[in-house]
């Protein structure tokens, strides 16, 4: 059984994420311990966030173009894809530093996941790797009363994976330690209902039924 770590976000799920466990999961691996600090590298799909102190022409968020640069008028002689964020990091100071004599910048890097199914507000989120799921599904606006509780599905590459979720105190694992990367799916599904998904709808056939009966005795 494979694990993950994550934990609550919404008023309905005070306890959504403590471990995570995956079975049959390509790709997305966890530890029975914390895992190691590795540093972050770039892949496709990622982006880069710039935030320059009063300069919003250098700040923005910016996607890697298919030839491994950012995508940025200015920022595009830097390449991004496969190399560390400690190096991209340098570039992105030694250019900023031809137009600023002292920069002050902050520098993120992004995983670029969709969220969806039922969570408040669904779409891509920009999200920094060292955040927690927990985190991914918070940047989404949390989950809707109507979503199941302990339940995730992870979709990569069409194939789809069950995250089922157990209360566990272990929360040191972050979405790159997780093995989560740019162009992951993740949807929060429906909670099944007895009453809302079978009782209703037969009190509803059996309504109808007997108001056609009831019509035609009236004839």
């Amino acid at each position: 059984m494979k694990r993950y770590l994550a934990v609550p976000t919404t008023v309905r799920t005070l306890v959504v994420v403590a471990v995570l466990g995956i079975t049959g999961t390509p790709g997305l691996r966890a530890q029975a311990t914390p895992a190691p600090d590795v540093e972050f590298r770039f892949s496709a799909g990622d982006a880069l966030r710039i935030v320059v102190w009063d300069d919003p022409g250098l700040s923005g968020e910016f996607p890697i173009l298919s030839d491994g640069r950012l995508a940025h008028p200015l920022l595009q002689e830097i390449v991004v894809l496969g190399r560390s964020f400690s190096e991209v990091r340098a570039d992105v100071v030694d250019f900023v530093g031809r137009f600023h004599r002292t920069p002050q910048l902050v520098i993120t890097p992004l995983f670029r996941i969709g969220v969806g199914g039922h969570v408040v507000r669904a779409g891509v989120i920009a999200i920094d790797p060292r955040a927690s799921l927990v985190e991914l599904i918070g940047a989404a606006g949390g989950l809707r009363e109507t979503a199941e509780i302990g339940v995730l599905d992870v979709v990569r590459g069409g194939v789809q994976q069950r995250v089922r979720l157990w209360s566990d105190e272990a929360t040191t694992h972050n979405l790159a330690q997780l093995g989560f990367r740019s162009g992951d799916q993740v949807f929060a599904p429906r909670d099944p209902s007895v009453w809302r998904d079978y009782i209703l709808p037969v009190i509803s056939v059996i309504g109808s039924v007997t108001s056609v009966v009831t019509l035609i005795r009236l004839f």
